[in-house]
């Protein structure tokens, strides 16, 4: 279908060609004409006759969030609506850090997307997968971005109105650049930089000169979050015990220098300002009425960034609001999409502490905020998954409640797939056993993915739950699915489809043959070992060629290999696994003394409709020995 730009303004022009060509649609110089009406209400207004429409906004993004609603209305004779504008920075972080870079075209994606939802801020977290040129091991090997292509980023962004924030590190969370030899000189322990030094000065100066050449805001996130440790090591040796805050305000205000000297405006984690006040180093304990001393306090000219992606209680978010506002002039609120946890999205993890945290944000006034994409221990759940948690946040901005009926309606205009279709992955880890809303963000899906079939690190801990049956069933509604989900979602759904199709068998498959040998069933043992095994094997190798395929179409090649390593290692194991089955059924060996360990609870004091909990490093998973050597 055809559209115009009435009053048309380049800008809006360029960013409506591309976004109704994501649809279908085009731009050209007749057919439906679009009235944008720029005002200074927080209102988003849009009104469609049949023939016409008005969009009134006030922010550019909004314009296109409002072209979003014309399109999914566009079927009905008429159409008009007018929402709140509760957010004035509705933002989302992608995380090209842990060992996964964003492809360019996928960012550009994610940026469409963002604009038809609304979201105005897009933080880039770059720890070390940046070029600084002083620095030629900084990002070696780990897909960081050129400045050209962060330009490129920061261009694209720009033509829908969106920001583009760096979000770096500039103290801990540096571990990957500190491994080389090159770095140790920069080191006060393996993850954290070396402060109050002046080589450390000199590195990050080269950050923000590297930074200021790719982006065009003047806001830069600095990190420093969890430098637990801080002043412990080299530090330590140098300058003998300083107290941690003191170290942090020092590392702090000669950051801040540099900043000024670049022309940026310095935001920061928050949550080392609550732990090295309170005695026990915790984020969340402060009492309410907690008292900041003057020394403890934010910079006027620093905002503070408060993080929370686990609390179900509001009034938790209150007191965190209150006393953040007493510590800093600015405050931005950082909540999360619940990607980071293993093999598969935690949907009601994600769903429940962003629906508490709105309402307290939306009562507080606090207008700023932005859903976190982390991808902890090294990108396990594709990316592509995190639309859900990303466009339910979103609509926090326009709405003061996000029903299932909302949600629903504008997952399938985003993305052509249903919130039922989308809420089976998260049946992947929400399984029986885990609190209401998965509150303990259990991920059985990587542990049982993971664990080796003849330790059963986690078979005690699941005997009870028939997992099995859990996931066949799981594995039957997918696959009537599959047909609704349109080609670009296809190969996501296929994947976790082959998950849950390997958990069905792979998943008590310890818990049998354990009781086979122990009873001594060889018969049973023996069907295990020809018939089993086998199908797990088909599935793994599956399974690890569709996360290859969503990783390369997504991601830069560089850190997939991880991934490779970890999921070739359960296909090696079902297969040594079938070796020492068969040595044992054909009386080469005599025992397996591997069947023969006790098999105990991992979480003793879990059980019944709480028996399970997150474990997500993968070497606790896949053994009880030392991965480490040491």
């Amino acid at each position: 279908m055809n559209f115009q730009l009435t009053a048309q303004q380049e800008t809006l022009g360029k960013g409506l060609e591309i976004l109704l060509n994501t649809k279908g649609h085009r731009l050209a110089g007749d057919g439906i004409r679009i009235l944008p009406e720029p005002h200074t209400e927080k209102t988003l207004t849009v009104s469609w006759d049949g023939s016409s429409a008005v969009v009134g906004y006030c922010h550019t993004t909004h314009f296109f969030r409002g072209v979003g609603l014309l399109l999914q209305h566009l079927s009905e004779g008429s159409f008009s609506c007018t929402e709140t504008l509760w957010l004035d920075e509705n933002g989302l972080m992608l995380d090209c850090s842990r060992n996964a870079v964003y492809k360019t075209e996928f960012v550009r994606k994610y940026l469409e997307t963002m604009a038809f939802a609304g979201m105005n801020v897009l933080y880039l977290y770059l720890e070390d997968t940046y070029e600084v040129p002083e620095y030629p091991y900084f990002g070696l090997m780990r897909g960081r971005y050129s400045q050209e292509e962060l330009k490129a980023i920061d261009s694209y962004a720009a033509v829908f109105g969106i920001e583009v924030v760096p979000c770096i590190q500039t103290l801990a969370h540096m571990r990957t650049f500190l491994r080389w030899p090159s770095s140790q000189y920069l080191r006060d322990t393996d993850n954290i930089l070396l402060a109050e030094d002046e080589q450390t000065c000199d590195l990050i100066r080269a950050m923000l000169r590297s930074l200021r050449e790719c982006f065009s805001t003047r806001r830069i996130h600095l990190g420093m979050d969890e430098a637990e440790g801080l002043g412990t090591g080299r530090y330590l040796l140098q300058h003998g015990y300083q107290d941690p805050i003191q170290i942090l305000q020092r590392h702090l205000a000669r950051v801040m220098e540099y900043c000024r000297e670049f022309d940026f405006h310095p935001m920061i984690w928050s949550d080392m300002y609550f732990k090295l006040a309170d005695k026990n180093a915790t984020y969340y304990d402060l009492p309410e009425d907690y008292q900041w001393k003057e020394e403890e306090k934010a910079p006027d000219d620093l905002t503070l960034v408060y993080w929370d992606y686990y609390n179900h209680d509001e009034a938790v978010y209150r007191k965190m609001v209150r006393l953040h506002q007493s510590l800093a002039s600015h405050l931005v609120f950082a909540g999360g999409g619940w990607i980071w946890n293993g093999l598969a999205p935690n949907y009601s993890k994600a769903m429940d502490t962003t629906l508490k945290a709105m309402h307290v944000l939306h009562d507080c006034g606090l207008r700023q905020a932005f859903c976190t994409l982390w991808s902890d221990n090294s990108s396990e759940t594709p990316q592509l998954a995190a639309l859900l948690s990303m466009l339910f946040f979103s609509e926090f901005g326009f709405h003061e409640d996000v029903d299932e009926d909302l949600l629903n309606r504008r997952l399938q205009f985003h993305t052509g797939v249903d919130l039922s279709a989308w809420m089976l992955l998260d049946q992947l880890d929400a399984v029986p056993g885990t609190a209401p809303d998965n509150r303990r963000a259990a991920n059985p899906s990587k542990q049982l993915f993971y664990q080796d079939p003849l330790l059963g690190l986690f078979d005690a801990q699941t005997q009870d739950l028939e997992l099995d049956k859990w996931y066949q069933a799981l594995a039957e509604q997918m696959e009537k699915k599959l047909p609704e989900i349109p080609e670009t979602f296809l190969p996501l759904f296929r994947y976790y489809h082959r998950l849950a199709s390997l958990l069905s068998v792979k998943s008590t498959l310890g818990q049998k043959l354990t009781r086979a040998y122990l009873d001594g069933d060889r018969e049973t043992i023996r069907n295990l070992s020809d018939q089993a095994i086998p199908a797990c094997i088909e599935d793994s190798r599956a399974v690890l060629s569709l996360r290859e395929q969503l990783w390369m179409d997504l991601m830069r090649p560089q850190g997939f290999e991880v991934v490779n390593i970890r999921m070739s290692g359960v296909t090696a194991r079902l297969e040594a696994a079938k070796r020492r089955l068969d040595a044992w059924l054909q009386g080469t060996v005599d025992r397996l003394p591997e069947l023969e360990d006790p098999r105990l609870p991992y979480d003793p004091d879990l059980s019944g409709d709480d028996a399970l909990t997150t474990h997500n490093l993968w070497e606790h998973l896949v053994t009880a020995s030392n991965m480490y050597g040491v």
